[in-house]
C-alpha cells in the first residue's frame, strides 16, 4: 500500500512539475540575468555602463518575480526526488528482509554478538 501511495504522489508531482516547466525556466532565466547584471555592474567603471547593467538587472528581477509561482514546480521536483528515494528505500528494505537469515552471514552475526 505504501508503494501505491508513493506512486500516486509521484504522478501528482510529475503533473505539477510539467505544468510549471515554462515558468521554472523563466524564473531561472530571470535569476541568471539578474546575477549576470550584478557581476557586470561590479566590473563596469563607466556611468552609462552601470546604468545599462542596473536596467538589465531590474529586468531580470522583474522576470523572476513575475514567475515566482514556479516555486511550486521546484517543490514538485523535490517531492518527486523524495518519492524516488523512499521508493528505493522500500525496495532495499524488502530485499534485506528476504536475506535476514542468521546463517547466511556469519560476519554480521559475529559483529552483533561482539557488541
Amino acid at each position: 500500500m505504501k508503494k501505491f501511495g508513493l506512486i500516486v504522489l509521484a504522478l501528482f508531482a510529475v503533473i505539477v512539475l510539467l505544468a510549471n516547466l515554462g515558468p521554472l525556466l523563466l524564473l531561472a532565466l530571470g535569476v541568471f540575468a539578474a546575477y549576470a547584471a550584478y557581476v557586470q555592474y561590479q566590473k563596469s567603471f563607466s556611468t552609462g555602463g552601470r546604468i545599462l547593467w542596473v536596467l538589465l538587472g531590474i529586468t531580470g528581477i522583474v522576470l523572476a518575480v513575475s514567475n515566482i509561482y514556479a516555486i511550486l514546480g521546484a517543490l514538485a521536483a523535490w517531492l518527486l526526488y523524495w518519492c524516488w528515494e523512499k521508493y528505493k528505500g522500500l525496495n532495499e528494505a524488502r530485499s534485506f528482509k528476504d536475506h535476514d537469515d542468521p546463517f547466511s552471514s556469519f560476519d554480521r552475526e559475529w559483529s552483533r554478538l561482539q557488541k
